[in-house]
């Protein structure tokens, strides 16, 4: 029984091959054929597409050991609504040392760096990290050793490479481990080396080095950062202990946090909770459903692709009626005609595959400059590869399932009398209801483009608050030695007085945060007449310019004065 329905399997796929080198029957229509499978190509492959990223964005884990038990940890702000924001270094720590959920908590933030002592000055990207971090990820380094806690102090100097930047940069000596690098003006001892492709945090420009808390414990005229608890910007990644929940995380934090909430009134009255979620979903955040709604789009036009590759085939079955007539009256029961149906689009569809797959390896060079996390590790893995070929076998079924039910509910019977193409009622309601259908789902898909693209168009047309047009910038990182208070703002002077002197150039100025980067600082503040406790004060966001910064940027100063180069004249005498 087995080998007869092999056989029979056998003898479809060859002659669903045989009519496919000739399909549609009719020689005058080549094209059909083609038709069909740049139709799937492009319904296969945009879903393919699509999928690869959500894959790689949201399903794969992360790139760490058991990275389903790392959750991400801030504090819940209650002005407002509430919402998450960073942690201060004091409550970072109190969160370290009360926790008992946790096997390691961990601090980080971006920060920048210059490595001098080499040929030319090196700008790298940063972390400031506490000192449990590659135990924290379970990750030994491929060189060297970790942090120790020691080496949070002030007086400490250790530092951690990245493998690219050691063997790219520095030329990949092992004996590294130990020596001295000038970091800022500051020797730093190298006490180990990444693993390769090691990512911490997962960024779309991944760090080069990692140095200890160190680094801001000196930092600060009077108070160093590491003791201010009103300045807020530290993530925090934790592990969970074996068989601790991220529920009992969350109420162990919210503890703590009340805790302090309750203590330091004047800094953490505000912040009386915390968030505890998965690392993953921090990681993503607001990611997830844009793709999600992605992936559903695609699908909705890779169905209508199907609809449409339907309709074509009942077209092409009305042409075969006197083929399967003659076939029928020959012997060759419904059943077998069924299975050619089934195995035709079966063919047609694994060779769309293919084809979707050559597509989707091409498309997927354009969505990894989207600044999307992890969409740089979007590639056509295993799992990947069964979703499309599940996709094939789907798209067979949509698309051949008309066809073959109209053939099983066929009487093959007058074809021969009028020799000529013949056209049931019940076919043409078929037709017209995948018509129907088409039509339907492709207006659901242009009313959700319409939708996006006028909210995109107003973005564009959306008032920045500043002139874009003609405006260049770069960023520059000073060392705290060598370059401190009136020597950066000597530099600073200098540095303009060179920027202007360039043909073209009409005027030019510093800031920091530059706009739209994403990066902000805010200060809190009183008024003088109705002060108020420091818990209260209200907040503004902060940037710090140079003279010139509003004619620059083209910003329009409706009200007081405007910041002149006397002032930066007499910040550098004092």
């Amino acid at each position: 029984m087995w080998c007869s329905h092999r056989f029979l399997f056998a003898s479809a796929l060859r002659s669903g091959l045989k009519r496919l080198k000739q399909f549609p029957a009719p020689p005058d229509r080549p094209a059909f054929a083609l038709a069909g499978i740049l139709t799937l190509a492009l319904g296969i492959g945009g879903n393919t597409t699509v999928f690869s990223v959500v894959n790689a964005v949201i399903l794969r884990p992360l790139p760490y050991p058991e990275s389903d038990r790392l959750v991400s940890v801030q504090s819940r702000d209650i002005r407002g609504t509430p919402h998450p924001t960073d942690l201060s270094y004091p409550t970072f720590f109190d969160f370290r040392a009360e926790n008992n959920v946790f096997e390691h908590i961990v601090s980080y933030r971006d920060s920048e760096f210059t490595l001098t002592g080499t040929d030319q000055p090196i700008h790298l990207r940063g972390q400031i990290v506490s000192s449990d971090l590659f135990p924290m990820l379970h990750v030994q380094p491929a060189l060297g050793r970790g942090f120790l806690p020691r080496e949070e102090d002030a007086a400490e100097r250790a530092v951690i490479l990245s493998h690219e930047l050691w063997r790219g940069r520095l030329g990949g000596d092992p004996a590294i481990v130990g020596t001295t690098l000038m970091i800022d003006g500051q020797p730093h001892t190298v006490v180990g080396v990444a693993p390769p492709r090691f990512e911490f945090p997962i960024t779309q420009d991944p760090a080069q080095m990692w140095t200890t808390v160190a680094r801001d414990a000196a930092s600060g005229t009077v108070t160093p950062v590491t003791k201010q608890r009103g300045a807020r910007m530290l993530n925090a990644m934790a592990r969970l202990k074996p068989g601790v929940s991220i529920e009992q995380a969350q109420a162990r934090m919210d503890a703590i946090a009340a805790s302090l909430s309750a203590r330091y009134p004047d800094s953490n009255k505000n912040q009386p909770g915390t968030y505890v979620r998965p690392e993953i979903d921090h990681l993503v955040g607001d990611a997830r459903w844009p793709l999600f709604i992605l992936l559903a789009a695609v699908g909705v036009v890779l169905v209508v692709a199907c609809a449409n590759i339907a309709n074509l085939l009942l077209a092409h079955a009305e042409e075969r009626a006197r083929e399967f007539t003659v076939r029928a009256a020959i012997g060759a029961g419904r059943g077998r005609i069924v299975r050619q149906f089934i195995t035709e689009s079966l063919t047609l569809s694994a060779i769309g595959c293919a084809a979707g797959l050559a597509v989707a390896a091409w498309s997927l060079r354009l969505f990894r400059a989207l600044p999307v996390p992890r969409v740089g590790e979007t590639v056509i893995d295993g799992r990947v590869l069964a979703f499309s070929l599940a996709l094939a076998v789907v798209t067979s079924v949509l698309f051949g399932f008309a066809p073959a039910l109209r053939a099983a509910s066929t009487e093959f019977s007058g074809g021969l009398k009028d020799g000529s193409r013949t056209s049931t009622r019940g076919s043409d309601r078929l037709r017209h209801g995948l018509c129907v259908a088409q039509v339907a789902l492709g207006l659901v898909l242009v009313s959700g483009a319409g939708l996006l693209i006028g909210s995109f168009l107003h973005l564009v047309r959306r008032d920045l608050g500043f002139r874009p047009e003609g405006l260049l910038t770069f960023s520059i990182n000073l060392p705290d030695k060598g370059y401190a208070g009136p020597k950066q703002l000597d530099f600073h002077a200098r540095l303009l007085d060179q920027l202007r002197s360039p043909p073209g150039v009409t005027s030019s100025a510093l800031a920091m945060p530059l706009p739209l980067t994403g990066n902000q600082m805010s200060v809190a503040f009183n008024i003088q007449q109705r002060p108020a406790p420091p818990s209260e004060r209200p907040r503004a966001n902060m940037a710090i310019v140079t003279p010139g910064f509003f004619r620059t940027a083209g910003v329009p100063v409706l009200e007081a004065g405007i910041l002149s180069s006397g002032m930066m004249r007499r910040a550098r005498r004092s």
